[in-house]
């Protein structure tokens, strides 16, 4: 699996939409220099504010209302191109630059409610954001000096993620809905898919994963 997630860095790094084959010498030391380079990038951005979020409208369909949005965190390069987060999230996990990133991605989406009121957003969070024993600390503070309604706000984190580590997850949702947030798991289905999981985490919506229903309006099995 480690010498495949190298070929799969090479293979991105040639610009994607391609296959590698898997050089123990070659390849070990140009995923070492991707990453560096991409920690680097990383780095550069969180000092130049270069994230931006956009936001995906999710439809209530009995009222053909947009109920809230999620939000999805882009990087801008020097040239002005966005970059999706599958470049650079996974380097950000393994690197620990993903927490200023869930912070960023946070304080942002306070920052938009307290400008747009009755406006409701869906966070997503990293599943490293278990291993940040501040966070919470730090979240409630955030979240007590912008005088939104807590209810506007919903924490998101993938089922592979919470279920990893279910006792942390268990904890932190606690947490978070004790603050008037909601939280969501998802990508429900993708992972471990045990609905045992779903009567112990305390979750307030459940987000099936896209792969089973993305062909629903043309696929009787989906």
């Amino acid at each position: 699996l480690a010498n495949a997630d190298m070929a799969m860095y090479q293979a991105k790094e040639a610009g994607g939409e391609r296959w590698q084959l898997y050089e123990p010498d070659e390849q070990a030391k140009a995923l070492l220099e991707s990453r560096a380079r991409w920690r680097e990038r990383i780095n550069q951005a969180l000092l130049d504010d270069a994230f931006e979020l956009h936001f995906q409208p999710i439809l209530d369909i009995q009222s053909n209302r947009v109920s809230r949005y999620e939000t999805l965190v882009r990087m801008c390069d020097q040239a002005g191109q966005l970059v999706f987060p599958d470049h650079f999230i996974p380097v950000a996990e393994q690197s620990g630059q993903i927490h200023q990133i869930d912070r960023w991605v946070i304080s942002k989406a306070i920052d938009r409610l307290r400008s747009d009121a009755g406006l409701v957003l869906s966070v997503n969070l990293s599943g490293r954001v278990l291993d940040d024993p501040s966070l919470l600390q730090w979240f409630r503070g955030e979240l007590g000096s912008s005088g939104i309604d807590p209810g506007s706000l919903i924490v998101e984190i993938t089922e592979t993620a919470a279920v990893a580590n279910i006792q942390d997850a268990i904890l932190f949702m606690q947490e978070i809905r004790a603050l008037g947030c909601r939280f969501a798991l998802d990508d429900f289905g993708s992972g471990f898919s045990s609905f045992i999981y779903l009567k112990q985490l305390p979750v307030d919506i459940v987000k099936i994963d896209g792969v089973f229903i993305q062909h629903l309006a043309t696929s009787r099995e989906d």
